[in-house]
């Protein structure tokens, strides 16, 4: 019953009518590709370019999955990876691109609609609840926004001692829903500490604002608490993105004597990218609290199969950059 409404909701956000198709491009098992990941991905985007155009007439819906490993680095807005041509022609003959699992940037938002003239529509679900939010298919879909609360959906914004914050207040998101899970399997401590008076801690920190739309800081175990002040990695993480040399970045706190906490950043970027040009932006653009105490260049963020940051598998912080 609770999927068959999730489905329903979904279904009516997206405005699926008659037959709907699953375009499938192209699975791809890349864990032993090494350095071709960038030319696998070449061929994914010409395919999915010329099955857009053969499908745009006999197709009332077109669902096109893309299925990559997840140590794959794909970068739809790299324009040696996809020409503007490209680009616009992909976006001319898809009626809908959808973004999920973890916070999409502003800016990527923003790019992504200059780029292929459609803009993603963001929403929010999680395991325990099917979809939650999600901003409209017809309105205006916020960057950085994951929209409001789905019909049949309540949602509100609670504090650390669970009094119910207002708009404008930053809080843990709490939902109640008709397609919420009962329970944790054979785990009723950890059913017990997910409900508070009878919602659902979704353990993700967001803000309201006056028309409903919700934007998301962060998961609850990420807020780093420096000096009695808290710090969203969101916010952080998006300056950084915002130079188009850091590919990812990842911020969380370390231990620290004096603060408790401090911030450090892992970022993903060029060897020819001086991180004094880093810091320098996040010290003219952020509170002196947020600026991360050390950034640390690797490989790549540990991701799960959903693409969501594993921040616990990073390497660990000796002391240096």
């Amino acid at each position: 019953m609770s999927l068959r409404h999730g489905c329903n909701s979904m279904r009516g956000l997206i405005q699926m009518q008659g037959e709907i198709r699953i375009v499938n491009v192209l699975g791809l098992q890349m864990k032993h590709a090494g350095d071709n990941h960038e030319a696998i991905f070449h061929s994914v985007v010409h395919l999915l370019q010329e099955k857009l155009v053969a499908h745009k007439c006999s197709l009332e819906t077109a669902l096109v999955t893309i299925t990559l490993d997840r140590h794959a680095n794909v970068r739809l807005l790299d324009a040696s990876i996809v020409d503007d041509a490209t680009a616009k022609t992909i976006g001319e003959n898809a009626r809908l691109f959808v973004c999920g699992s973890a916070p999409l940037p502003a800016h990527v938002h923003e790019a992504f609609r200059h780029r292929y003239g459609q803009t993603i529509l963001e929403r929010y679900g999680m395991s325990e609840a099917l979809m939650i939010m999600s901003n409209p298919y017809e309105g205006e879909r916020r960057a950085g926004s994951v929209g409001p609360p789905l019909p049949g959906v309540s949602a509100r914004i609670a504090g650390d001692d669970g009094e119910i914050l207002g708009e404008g207040e930053v809080g843990e998101v709490e939902i109640k829903s008709p397609h919420l899970f009962k329970e944790y399997w054979k785990r009723p401590d950890a059913t017990a500490a997910a409900f508070h008076d009878g919602w659902f801690r979704t353990g993700d920190v967001g803000i309201r604002s006056t028309d409903g739309y919700y934007t998301l800081r962060g998961r609850r175990g990420d807020l780093i608490i420096s000096g009695g002040f808290n710090i969203y990695p969101r916010e952080i993480e998006e300056l950084l993105l915002e130079d188009e040399r850091v590919r990812e970045a990842a911020v969380l706190g370390v231990k620290d004597e004096i603060r408790g906490e401090v911030p450090i950043a892992y970022i993903v970027a060029g060897e020819s990218l001086d991180f004094a040009e880093l810091e320098a932006t996040c010290r003219k653009q952020l509170a002196s609290f947020k600026i991360p105490r050390a950034f640390l260049r690797i490989d790549s963020l540990p991701r799960t199969a959903l693409g969501k940051v594993q921040k616990h598998l990073l390497p660990p912080w000796t002391g240096g950059q």
